[in-house]
């Protein structure tokens, strides 16, 4: 129960910590789109086993886009298959979660696994990532409560 209530916490502070402000001419650092709205990445963080990106750009004041790799963060390029994101991912695995904060709706969308053939393509350069896949399956965990698909080009910026 403390661990529920603690990760709660954790979500709404991290949710909570975005930003309004103007979006930029072009994003340097990634975007990803979800239900036609297209998320500008600000600052993406990679802290093995996760690569976390962020946007303060957006209507939407509180969104971020995290995706979990097995334990470590990849240092060489490879294709990873897309797995549900209530499980834990092996090797060549990744699972992917998005929360946003629309008007008076929590958004918590997760990666279903698809069919097993999902996959994101990851980038290796001077130590950073980039992972981008389109068309991945997502369900709506909040409030929202729908499925949508997922296209995303992120880059490592930490």
């Amino acid at each position: 129960m403390k661990k529920a209530i603690f990760g709660i916490i954790v979500c709404l502070m991290v949710l909570s910590s975005c930003r309004k402000s103007n979006p930029p001419a072009s994003y340097p650092y990634g975007s990803w789109s979800l239900n036609t709205v297209t998320f500008p990445v600000t600052a993406c963080v990679g802290n093995a086993p996760t690569l976390t990106a962020t946007d303060s750009f957006t209507a939407n004041p509180s969104c971020n886009i995290v995706i979990y790799f097995d334990s470590i963060l990849p240092t060489t390029a490879g294709t990873y298959t897309v797995v549900n994101q209530n499980l834990v991912p092996g090797a060549n695995q990744v699972s992917i979660a998005v929360g946003y904060v629309a008007p008076g709706v929590l958004n918590n969308y997760i990666s279903t696994g698809g069919n097993g053939t999902e996959k994101v393509k990851v980038t290796v350069s001077n130590g950073k990532i980039s992972v981008s896949g389109s068309g991945i399956e997502m369900t709506n965990t909040g409030l929202g409560a729908d499925s949508t698909a997922l296209t995303f080009n992120i880059n490592q910026t930490q």
